[in-house]
């Protein structure tokens, strides 16, 4: 600090130390009295630009700095100043070639790499901005405000566990401001942790109530956590910080979707295709909407042009094999969902599986490893694929472990494997789901291609002796994890209107929680030995009917090939076609359909008639 007299030392002096307290507004006027004593000092330049830039007043900074600069062209710490505040009045390109100069005056220098690293990330030079921010972290290990920073462009390459590693490290060295949590909590949902991002996203608003973007991402974790209802407050939120944010209008129509309001979701997602036309993620959510609301021609149409905006947006793709699968154009819609693999929820299962990926090769004496992706429900309805293997190909099956001991019936070279069993080495691996595209052009085979125990059979076939007329098994609720299971399930008072029924007893077949509900039906509820379906399996051979909801029991009833009614939803899953009263899959299933939203009544009325017809008075 030369060229300055006793006075302005002083006062330098002071101005300084207010600058280390923070007490930014008290060092400004010491400083400009610095300068007003000793016009040529590059320090009061120096510190009075770094004052007047931390206090957001940049334009005035600038000149400053420069004159620093001018006066000390050897000073990292000019150029590194200056480069910073270039960067902070939306400069980068100016930024960075200060930046790189008080670099090449100061190698070490971890905050003008960090700088650099945030100059290039604006410029878009995504791969030079980490290595600056890892050159700096090299540097001075623990930089927190550099881990951030990092953090911040591994989330926007998509690294999510990275990002994830960086936050967390930030947070470590101290640094639990707003920024660093919503990163944590964005980059947590970026890999379907959306239970773990909730904590870090409401500790962020805690900080921040008015970071709109987070409010975003708590409402994405939440519908990720099948909670959509508690998520519309959050978009809401949102809204009323940035009402212009396509962002929050389409998640806020995510979430009424989540919760079959179709209407109200229509309406603000297509105000959010309004407000960014190029969303793409907006118009797959469109064509999703219509498409569960049976307009096939408009959802495809939505979804193309999702398609045609992303190509690589593997949701919109899946969504379109729903609406083509939907509406009978399998083999196009087979080769669509082919897509899940990067889209939600799937992208967030990797798993490594021995041999080679089955694409359809001939595999005559061979062996493959055939694995369950999804619910019980859809590994019942994908097994009887199983069964267009050649006899010589040794097929070793992995599905959970509720179905592992009714599978080992199953002909030919069938080893059945539960989740946790290690599987042994094979020629070929494949997802169940996978089969009907590898399959292409063959026959979808048709029950029954599942078997229950015979003297299993014969045993509940002795204990229902005693109920007299028809008996139905009934399962009235889904698995309670699914989004759609609110929809897809119905209260067993709903049933209630069943009761009276000459010539009919009721056998419960529900699991779960579900299974405890009152109701004034009479209704015989047997205790099933363990988990297993094998035993379910066998009650359900000896019923002469089976009334089920879209569940799994419903799909075991249709694999065993006997007599089964489903109570649908109005927005139906897309295995059941639009139009059909019956299934492709299962001849033998009936359906009984919503006609309004929500509503069982008209379906329930629809069962007791046609119970009646079957069994009259």
């Amino acid at each position: 600090m030369t060229g300055l007299d006793g006075p302005a030392m002083r006062l330098l002096q002071q101005g300084v130390a207010l600058l280390q307290q923070g007490r930014l507004a008290q060092a400004e006027p010491l400083l400009r009295a610095v300068l007003a004593r000793c016009p040529a000092s590059p320090d009061a330049h120096q510190l009075l630009g770094t004052v007047l830039a931390a206090l957001g007043r940049p334009g005035e900074a600038e000149p400053l700095l420069r004159q620093a600069v001018q006066a000390r062209p050897e000073s990292a710490d000019a150029h590194g100043n200056l480069g910073n505040l270039l960067r902070d009045l939306g400069r980068p390109g100016d930024a960075v070639a200060c930046l790189r100069r008080a670099i090449q005056l100061r190698p070490h220098y971890p905050e003008a790499h960090n700088n650099l690293g945030a100059a290039l990330r604006d410029l878009g030079h995504h791969a030079a901005a980490g290595a600056s921010f890892r050159e700096a972290l090299r540097q001075r290990p623990g930089f927190a405000l550099c881990h951030a920073n990092l953090g911040g462009l591994l989330r926007h390459q998509g690294d999510m566990p990275a990002a994830e590693a960086q936050f967390r490290a930030a947070l470590g060295a101290g640094d639990a401001t707003a920024e660093v949590l919503a990163g944590l909590g964005a980059s947590l949902r970026g890999q379907g942790r959306d239970r773990d991002a909730e904590a870090p996203l409401r500790q962020a608003l805690r900080h921040e109530p008015e970071r709109t973007e987070c409010w975003v991402e708590l409402g994405l974790a939440l519908i990720g956590c099948h909670r959509a209802a508690e998520a519309v407050p959050c978009f809401e939120a949102a809204l009323r910080l940035a009402p212009g944010l396509a962002e929050a209008r389409l998640g806020l129509g995510v979430a009424m979707a989540a919760q079959g309001e179709y209407d109200r979701a229509e309406r603000q997602v297509r105000e959010a295709v309004a407000l960014a036309p190029s969303l793409a993620a907006a118009h797959n959510a469109l064509g999703d909407i219509l498409r569960n609301r049976a307009e096939f021609a408009a959802s495809e149409a939505s979804l193309r042009h999702a398609l045609a905006l992303a190509p690589d947006l593997a949701e919109a793709q899946v969504n379109l094999a729903f609406t083509l699968l939907q509406t009978g154009r399998m083999a196009e819609g087979w080769a669509a969902y082919e897509h899940r693999w990067r889209a939600a929820p799937w992208v967030h299962r990797p798993r490594a599986l021995p041999g080679r990926p089955w694409r359809g090769e001939p595999l005559a004496g061979q062996s493959i490893l055939l694995h369950g992706e999804q619910g019980l429900g859809d590994s019942l309805q994908f097994l009887r694929f199983v069964t267009l293997f050649a006899p010589d190909t040794r097929v070793v099956l992995q599905v959970q472990q509720p179905l592992v001991g009714l599978l080992r019936c199953l002909p030919g070279h069938v080893t059945v494997l539960g989740p946790e069993d290690a599987p042994p080495p094979v020629d070929w691996h494949c997802a169940l789901l996978s089969l009907p595209h590898r399959f292409g052009g063959r026959p979808v085979p048709a029950p029954p291609y599942l078997s229950a125990d015979p003297a299993a059979v014969a045993e509940w076939r002795r204990r229902l002796a005693a109920a007299p007329g028809l008996r139905v098994g009934l399962a009235w609720a889904g698995s309670p994890g699914l989004v759609a299971n609110a929809r897809r399930s119905l209260p067993l008072r709903d049933l209630d209107a069943l009761a009276g029924l000459a010539g009919v007893s009721f056998v419960s077949l529900q699991r779960g929680p579900a299974a405890a509900e009152p109701s004034a039906l009479p209704l015989w509820r047997p205790q099933m030995r363990g988990d297993g379906f094998d035993d379910t399996a066998a009650l359900v051979a000896a019923l002469d009917l089976v009334i089920s909801v879209d569940s799994s029991v419903l799909h075991l009833a249709g694999a065993l090939g006997g007599p089964v009614w489903l109570l649908n939803r109005h927005d139906p899953c897309w295995r059941w076609q639009h139009g059909e009263a019956g299934s492709a899959w299962y001849p033998s299933l009936r359906q009984f359909r919503q006609t309004v939203p929500g509503h069982w009544g008209n379906v329930v009325q629809q069962v007791r008639q046609a119970l009646q017809e079957r069994c009259p008075q």
